[in-house]
C-alpha cells in the first residue's frame, strides 16, 4: 500500500461539547423561571444527556475561561422545544463552547426558535470565544425551541497516514458505516479491501486471510488505546494521579 500524505478526518462535527447557560425566562406576573430547574430528560442530543450545572464530562461550565455555576451542559447538535403557552415574555441567556474539547476543537451555533420561526442566531461560535449574551422577547409566542447544531460543514483533522497505513477497518469488519472520510494531499496509490473481498480470501487462502486479520485486530486495538488515552484525559479530574 503506498499511502503518502493521506488526510483522515470527519466530514461532520457532531460530538462537540458545548454549554447552553440560560440565565432565565421572565414569565407573566413578573416570576422568573431558571430553565436549569426545568426537567431536560426531553431534550435531544447527539450524544450522551444533557448535564443540568455541569458539562456534559461532569466538570464545571466554563466558558473561554470563565466559570459559570447555573446552565446546561450538552453536545451538538441537539434540541429542546418548551411549551410556554403564550405565558412567557422575555429570555434572557449566555450561549457559548466549553473549554473542555481541547484536542478536538469544533464550531458551533445557536439558535432560538419561536412558533418555527428563528428568534436568535449567535452565529458560529468555536471553543476559546467569550459567551455571547441572548435576550429575546417571547411575548406571544407558545412553542420555544433552544437549538444548538454543529455549524454543518465543520472539518477535525485527525492525523496525517503515513506510506503502509492503513483507515476504515472498522466500517469493513462492521456493518455499519462510519463518518470518517480521507482527502489525498498528493497522487497517491490505495490498496482497497471490500467486505465481499475480505470474505472471498477467507475460502481462497485461509493463511492470508488470518494474518490480514490479526494485523486488522492489531491496529484496532492501537486505536482503542489512542481512544482510551483521550477519554481518560477528559474524565480524571486530577490526570496527575
Amino acid at each position: 500500500m503506498n499511502a503518502r500524505k493521506l488526510l483522515l478526518g470527519s466530514s461532520r462535527l457532531c460530538l462537540v461539547p458545548v454549554f447552553l447557560l440560560v440565565s432565565s425566562v421572565a414569565m407573566a406576573g413578573t416570576s422568573t423561571l431558571w430553565l436549569d430547574e426545568l426537567d431536560w430528560s426531553g431534550m435531544r442530543q447527539g450524544y450522551g444527556n444533557p448535564q443540568v450545572r455541569q458539562s456534559v464530562m461532569g466538570r464545571t461550565l466554563t466558558v473561554a475561561g470563565h466559570a459559570f455555576a447555573r446552565g446546561i451542559g450538552t453536545h451538538a447538535t441537539s434540541s429542546l422545544v418548551l411549551d410556554l403557552r403564550g405565558k412567557a415574555v422575555q429570555l434572557e441567556a449566555l450561549v457559548g463552547v466549553d473549554d473542555e474539547p481541547k484536542t478536538y476543537p469544533g464550531s458551533v451555533e445557536f439558535l432560538v426558535l419561536g412558533d418555527g420561526k428563528t428568534l436568535w442566531k449567535s452565529g458560529v461560535m468555536k471553543g476559546g470565544n467569550a459567551a455571547k449574551p441572548v435576550n429575546v422577547d417571547l411575548n406571544g409566542v407558545k412553542s420555544l425551541e433552544l437549538r444548538v447544531t454543529d455549524d454543518g460543514y465543520t472539518v477535525v483533522k485527525r492525523k496525517k497516514l503515513a506510506v503502509g497505513e492503513s483507515f476504515g477497518e472498522a466500517s469493513l469488519m462492521s456493518m455499519r458505516r462510519h463518518s470518517a472520510s480521507v482527502v489525498a494531499l498528493e497522487d497517491s496509490e490505495v490498496l482497497a479491501i471490500s467486505r465481499h473481498s475480505l470474505i472471498a480470501l477467507q475460502h481462497e487462502d485461509i493463511t492470508l486471510f488470518a494474518l490480514l486479520m490479526m494485523n486488522i485486530a492489531r491496529e484496532l486495538a492501537r486505536r482503542l488505546k489512542f481512544t482510551d488515552d483521550v477519554l481518560l484525559h477528559y474524565l480524571d479530574p486530577d490526570p496527575k494521579n
